[in-house]
């Protein structure tokens, strides 16, 4: 699985690191700043396309008493047989840059596929995920990764 992403800063406008307060979040990789998003962090967001418009929703939910399922990520297999079918959702793109897992970055070229459903409290993002590639395994040592837009790692 992916634990966290990074974009780079100058994706984003003033006005949504400014709503979101997305500046603590903001770390240099090479002398280019980047935000970056954890699954660890309070209360975790991800940055979204929806519609071609830029949003920052809730990653997943903790809510363990509320209808969405508590976690951040999701199968590709599950959506594909209709168990998302009752939560309406709605393909989305996770632009990420960097993916994080077990202690090592790694580069993606095009994004996460990614799924949106509505909640109680508004649109929740969760991540797609499917099988490890055998080097993906190796490299994080983790039995699922993300399913990335155009590639493979």
């Amino acid at each position: 699985m992916c634990t966290a992403i990074a974009m780079h800063l100058s994706d984003f406008s003033e006005a949504v690191l400014t709503t979101h307060d997305l500046m603590p979040r903001v770390h240099c990789r090479g002398g280019v700043p980047e935000v970056r998003f954890h699954w660890s962090d309070p209360g975790p967001v991800l940055p979204v396309l929806d519609g071609g418009q830029l949003k920052i929703v809730p990653w997943g939910s903790r809510d363990r008493n509320g209808p969405l399922p508590t976690t951040g990520w999701t199968w590709r297999q599950t959506i594909e047989a209709g168990s998302w079918s009752w939560a309406a959702p709605e393909p989305v793109l996770i632009p990420a840059v960097y993916g994080f897992e077990r202690g090592v970055w790694y580069r993606i070229t095009e994004g996460i596929h990614g799924l949106l459903v509505q909640g109680p409290s508004g649109a929740h993002a969760y991540m797609i995920c499917e099988p490890p590639t055998r080097y993906y395994r190796v490299m994080t040592r983790s039995d699922r990764m993300p399913w990335l837009v155009g590639e493979v790692i």
